[in-house]
């Protein structure tokens, strides 16, 4: 009894839907077809584009690091700062600010891993390649 009720309903669902589909007429262009405002002055590219090297970066100057931002006595005063794209440095913790005021950004950050293991090697911070 359940079941009939249900391919009844499914039924009554399907007819209501092809009766509407089509029923009133298109306002618009289809999708893959351009709007109309859009067809005056079209030009599509029928030949090679020529690429040219962009000009290179500009430097940035000689960065001054302080060797005391390096000292460390353990592994946990140790923190990474990344430099450049995926490029990174250890530094002491206590010296984390000053170090992130001198040394550039990295603008792909999203980009590169984040668990850079850091150690005290020697009395100096090092940073474990990823």
């Amino acid at each position: 009894m359940q079941t009939s009720r249900v391919i009844a309903a499914a039924c009554v669902l399907a007819a209501a839907l092809v009766s509407c589909a089509g029923s009133k007429p298109q306002s618009g262009p289809a999708w893959n077809e351009p709007e109309p405002e859009h067809q005056s002055g079209y030009d599509p590219l029928t030949k090679p584009v020529t690429l040219s090297a962009a000009p290179p970066p500009e430097t940035l100057g000689e960065v001054k690091i302080d060797l005391e931002w390096l000292e460390c006595a353990t592994d946990g005063e140790c923190v990474v700062v990344e430099t450049e794209c995926c490029r990174y440095m250890a530094v002491n913790k206590a010296h984390f600010g000053d170090a992130r005021t001198a040394l550039p950004y990295s603008s792909c950050d999203m980009l590169c891993p984040t668990n850079i293991m850091t150690r005290c090697v020697d009395g100096r911070c090092t940073a474990a390649a990823p």
